[in-house]
């Protein structure tokens, strides 16, 4: 993969080799939203497969042995900066995570796959210079799962609003958006009205910051609504207080903040947005997240959830 009669210079090779490494160390991106953080994870997979071919133009052009010794040297020197690369953010701000050097071999593994399809494709072999590029293609699909599976969501929520959460229908909630120690159950007897239905049972965690039900980045837009709507049972003889802090993409919740009470059997909450979300009024609708959790002395305490929506539409728009 070198221009014949032209040798790159190392120290250019070097510099730019170095300059990658460290960017991907320092640089950082937004990752406001769940999409973005999901497109900065996939981000390594590229970027490791042009430091991998970089690696390799050094080989090729300083290291004269077989094409077996280069290429073999070649996995070992991206494998191990796969590694090594990812265990530096230890003594970053940023994290390190075994996911992400997975996502670094995958971009090793497409270089290394356009590498020998170059070397062993030809004119008259070209079928293996197509299938190396399907082969570093499939690569990069396989590290965009998480970017699909966001996708996935966001167009499942969309498809589902006004209703946000719908624990009856639990097939389409994931774990990702809907956070927190919850699990579905068959609805308590004494509910008459959803007998034989699903539901979620939400558990106080003690220890948890937030014990409760976090629904992360439901459809952010409710500026044509003016309610939300809660419908839960407490299956106990005593009322649990509980805390609904709406987060926005403008503030983290600090000023919606709403005290609730569910008591015991079912419970049909209704609350008018601009009461429990007041910056709606002069900002608009970007919803981020709806906490709705209680407070230490309730940990160990439980309650039912069926539906999480919005209603009252506003006419006349």
């Amino acid at each position: 993969m070198t221009v014949s009669g032209y040798k790159p210079n190392a120290k250019t090779l070097c510099a730019v080799f170095i300059l990658l490494v460290l960017a991907q160390q320092v640089l950082t991106f937004p990752t406001e939203t769940l999409l973005a953080r999901a497109l900065n994870n996939f981000a390594h997979t590229p970027w490791f497969l042009i430091v991998t071919l970089l690696i390799w133009l050094l080989i090729k052009t300083y290291y004269f042995s077989s094409f077996r010794n280069q290429f073999m040297a070649c996995c070992l020197l991206a494998f191990a900066l796969c590694v090594i690369a990812e265990a530096f953010q230890i003594f970053t701000s940023r994290q390190a995570s075994l996911s992400d050097v997975a996502r670094n071999c995958l971009g090793a593994m497409s270089a290394l796959s356009l590498v020998f399809a170059m070397h062993y494709g030809g004119k008259h072999r070209s079928h293996i210079v197509v299938f190396g590029f399907m082969l570093a293609a499939s690569f990069h699909l396989v590290a965009m799962k998480s970017v699909v599976d966001v996708m996935w969501q966001k167009y499942l929520r969309a498809q589902s609003f006004p209703v946000l959460a719908d624990f009856a229908n639990s097939a389409d909630l994931s774990s990702q958006y809907v956070r927190g120690n919850w699990k579905i159950e068959a609805s308590p007897v004494e509910w008459s009205e959803q007998k034989a239905q699903n539901l979620a049972k939400i558990h106080l965690n003690e220890g948890t910051r937030w014990p409760g039900l976090i629904l992360r980045e439901p459809f952010p837009d409710w500026s044509d609504f003016q309610t939300l709507l809660i419908n839960a049972y407490l299956d106990a003889d005593t009322p649990l207080a509980l805390t609904l802090r709406i987060e926005t993409f403008y503030d983290s919740g600090q000023d919606s903040t709403t005290q609730l009470s569910l008591l015991p059997g079912p419970n049909k909450l209704e609350f008018p947005l601009l009461q429990i979300v007041p910056s709606m009024d002069s900002k608009g609708a970007r919803i981020k997240a709806m906490h709705l959790f209680g407070d230490h002395t309730q940990a160990g305490r439980s309650f039912y959830l069926e539906s999480i929506s919005l209603g009252t539409p506003i006419t006349g728009q």
